[in-house]
């Protein structure tokens, strides 16, 4: 199981924080609409299709990280990656 320090650890690590907006600018070089970037995303990073509710939340996000006054479609992506790279199933080993 994750300690609550490791998650932290992981969250703030540099190395997420490096790759997620570059696993990014790879997905979007193949994929233009969010919803095939988001299918995309959930195979990469944690080898499982995305469920329908879980894409439903994903477009919402994109939509709400996009309308930020710093948000930029590139910027929401990438900030979706970072949390898939969070993700608990991402994070431990089963």
């Amino acid at each position: 199981s994750i300690k609550p320090q490791q998650a932290l650890a992981i969250s703030n690590s540099q190395l997420v924080n490096d790759a997620a907006p570059k696993i990014a600018e790879l997905l979007s070089k193949e994929t233009k609409d969010n919803p095939t970037f988001i299918k995309d995303a959930f195979a990469v990073v944690l080898g499982i299709s995305v469920t329908p509710d879980e894409l439903i939340e994903c477009l919402s996000a994109l939509e709400q990280w996009e309308r930020l006054p710093e948000g930029t479609s590139g910027t929401a992506r990438s900030q979706l990656i970072w949390v898939l790279l969070n993700h608990n199933d991402f994070v431990t080993i089963r």
